[in-house]
């Protein structure tokens, strides 16, 4: 741990402490906190968030755990505690905290049964690792085939009943098959039907401004449509921030200068392209070749650069 590192766990440390001692119950540590305990507990987030990136799991897990015994297991919580298990490779405690995540959250994703398969691989149990991917994808829709190229996977890739879910997968979001048309109002106020792009390449990114990964990844949007733009690619933004953030997101929108289409009904998920698409989670981006095939989703960084150049000069099909 580095003296940065240490620097944070101290500062976060010390805002928790000047904040009293805990007197609170489990029960009442778990119902809604105050004002002064939420700021603090923002605090303490940052700061785990801040070791993320410096990639100092360890400390990060530190912040975590001291939240966790000071604020009570809330599923934000618990949440990060299984995402650092999962850097760190600590599979016992991994599978713990997962299926307390699954136990305790409110909402119910397909995440959660993921992250518990994830556990069992580091733990070598491939038949619970296989019946809990296959509970994401029957039970939770789960559809992001693009995780299952992980190294990890491999305990598991040559399994049939793996294969299957992952041929069930592509054929459900119709992957290789003419993408599913529709017609949208733009907020430029024109109306906008997938199929008139028939000819270019088309980049469909479903994105909203509370989504930190598609804030991530926009300047790299922006630099492929710089690149590529010329050369007949196309991007269609979909947002799905809700009726109460629409002005929020129009000012990023503004601010960020995005020269390419874009769509905000306010709806959120409920947005009908959306809907279409079945995005129930963000971000997800779809790739769509000049004879309007599907060929690629959720790719992003590098590997969304390469897909796209591959379609622009016709050398993937």
């Amino acid at each position: 741990m580095n003296l940065r590192s240490l620097t944070w766990i101290a500062l976060v440390l010390m805002l928790i402490s000047c904040s009293g001692p805990d007197t609170t119950s489990r029960d009442q540590r778990q119902g809604e906190i105050d004002s002064e305990d939420k700021t603090m507990l923002i605090a303490l987030v940052r700061g785990a968030e801040a070791l993320w990136d410096q990639e100092d799991f360890e400390g990060a897990l530190h912040l975590v755990d001291h939240a966790i015994e000071h604020y009570g297991q809330r599923p934000v919580l618990i949440d990060f505690r299984c995402d650092l298990l999962f850097k760190l490779e600590r599979a016992p405690e991994l599978l713990e905290a997962t299926m307390l995540l699954e136990e305790i959250a409110e909402e119910k994703t397909p995440w959660h049964y993921l992250k518990i398969a994830d556990a069992h691989i580091f733990l070598g149990n491939k038949e619970e690792a296989i019946r809990w991917v296959e509970r994401a994808v029957h039970e939770r829709g789960f559809r992001k085939y693009k995780v299952f190229d992980a190294d990890r996977y491999d305990l598991v890739r040559a399994d049939p009943r793996f294969v299957k879910l992952l041929d069930e997968i592509l054929e459900d979001r119709g992957i290789g098959q003419p993408a599913k048309d529709f017609t949208t109002t733009l907020m430029d106020g024109r109306v906008f039907t997938l199929s008139s792009l028939r000819g270019q390449v088309t980049l469909i990114d479903f994105w909203a401004t509370w989504c930190a990964p598609c804030k991530k990844e926009l300047p790299n949007l922006k630099e492929i449509y710089a690149e590529y733009h010329p050369h007949g690619l196309e991007i269609v933004s979909i947002g799905l921030d809700e009726e109460d953030r629409l002005d929020a997101a129009k000012e990023f929108i503004q601010e960020n200068d995005l020269p390419w289409m874009l769509s905000l009904s306010g709806r959120g998920y409920e947005d009908e392209v959306a809907s279409l698409y079945q995005v129930n989670g963000l971000p997800s981006i779809w790739l769509i070749d000049r004879d309007g095939v599907l060929r690629h989703q959720d790719l992003h960084g590098e590997e969304l650069r390469i897909n796209v150049e591959q379609l622009v000069n016709g050398s993937d099909t």
